[in-house]
């Protein structure tokens, strides 16, 4: 080829994006999915970064400062709506999508109230006599736990928040720890346990 001809193929080429460089690879983000969520929410009697105390002594109540409950969750509008699966309280999760974090994780805001029985963790924890109360709206923030994925979700809830056993027990927490998965596999593995 003459020395023309190549010049004017690279021209060609260049003008044509021929030395571009590759796309890069387009990354998914995560959408929280609907349908069956296991709810954990656990309140502690030693500080843990971000959780404050809860206000009676270790081991009050007796049975733990840990419920686990199962909610149905739907899309409405903007939000992710979880109400209690099984008719046992009228525990009422809301959330919404709070924006990209870096690693590929998603933020979540929203409010938890109302009031449940521990349901356990289905081939793992059978229920213990445990019931979590929320007084008014606790406020709930938190991130996906996993890379690119919205199935498992772990944050806290700040509020008047109270665990009571069967026989009058309780204790009163202002922060506590939640998480949330779609697989409940997840809290046997101690991914999210405490």
């Amino acid at each position: 080829m003459r020395k023309g001809a190549t010049a004017g193929l690279l021209a060609l080429l260049a003008a044509c994006g021929g030395t571009s460089q590759p796309a890069a690879p387009e990354l998914i983000t995560p959408t929280f999915p609907v349908g069956t969520y296991w709810v954990s929410m656990t309140g502690y009697d030693v500080p843990i970064p971000g959780l404050s105390t809860c206000d009676r002594p270790v081991g009050e109540p007796p049975s733990s400062k840990r419920v686990t409950v199962q909610l149905t969750v739907v899309k409405e509008g903007a939000e992710w709506a979880g109400r209690n699966a099984e008719g046992a309280g009228d525990i009422s999760l809301r959330f919404r999508d709070g924006g990209e974090l870096p690693y590929g994780l998603r933020a979540l805001t929203g409010t938890v109230r109302g009031q449940a029985r521990d349901t356990g963790i289905p081939g793992a924890a059978n229920p213990t006599d445990v019931s979590i109360t929320i007084d008014g709206n606790a406020t709930v923030d938190g991130q996906t736990a996993l890379p690119f994925s919205a199935r498992v979700l772990s944050g806290r809830a700040t509020g008047a928040i109270r665990f009571t056993d069967g026989n009058g027990r309780s204790a009163t927490c202002s922060t506590i720890a939640v998480s949330m998965s779609t697989d409940p596999s997840v809290f046997t593995q101690g991914a999210l346990s405490r």
